[in-house]
C-alpha cells in the first residue's frame, strides 16, 4: 500500500515544478560604457551616455529636457517567447 502523503507530496512538488510564475530571464545594465547594451536597442530620441547618470555615471536617457520628445528602451525576448506575466524594474535616478 502505497503511502497517501508521499503521493500527494509527489504531485505537490510536480505541479511547482510546472509553475507558471516560476522566474525566468532576466537583464541588467549599468550603461557605464556609453553604448546600448547587447541585446537591447534605443528608439526615438532615446540615448545611452557614459555620464550624466548618478555619481556622474552611466545612463539611459529616454528624452532630453526637451518638449515633444519620445524615446523607447527595448529588451529582446530573454523568455523564449514565453508570456510575461510580471516585470520587477530597479533605477538609480
Amino acid at each position: 500500500m502505497k503511502n497517501p502523503v508521499s503521493a500527494a507530496l509527489a504531485v505537490v512538488i510536480g505541479a511547482v515544478g510546472f509553475c507558471p510564475f516560476a522566474r525566468a530571464g532576466s537583464f541588467t545594465a549599468d550603461f557605464n560604457s556609453g553604448t546600448v547594451p547587447a541585446g537591447s536597442a534605443v528608439y526615438q530620441n532615446a540615448v545611452v551616455e557614459a555620464t550624466g547618470g548618478v555619481g556622474d555615471s552611466g545612463a539611459l536617457k529616454l528624452t532630453k529636457a526637451v518638449n515633444g520628445q519620445t524615446g523607447g528602451f527595448v529588451v529582446e525576448d530573454i523568455d523564449g517567447g514565453a508570456n510575461v506575466n510580471s516585470l520587477d524594474v530597479t533605477f538609480d535616478v
